[in-house]
């Protein structure tokens, strides 16, 4: 979660495949669910759970969200105009 902008500070953003997948790992931390433990639950090899959670690699919005539905969360998308985060 982004903290609070202080001075000297700037807001940095983050595509949404991106957030999604800092969301699935944060989540698989909160459960205490490694990632052998993921891919089991995903019946997938080990690499390809390590490519969802690889913010350089290009994977699909709907992986990321099955992998994070497999651990019991969902992705929740919402649009903003981008000043209000200026005014912030």
């Amino acid at each position: 979660m982004a903290s609070d902008k202080k001075r000297g500070e700037y807001w940095a953003s983050l595509p949404a495949l991106d957030v999604a997948k800092v969301g699935l790992y944060e989540a698989m931390r909160a459960k205490g669910l490694r990632k052998s433990e993921l891919a089991r639950k995903l019946g997938m090899h080990a690499p390809q759970v390590e490519r969802l959670l690889d913010l350089t690699h290009k994977s699909k919005l709907e992986q990321v969200e099955a992998a994070l539905a497999a651990v019991g969360y969902r992705i929740l998308v919402s649009v903003e105009p981008i000043e209000a985060r200026r005014a912030a």
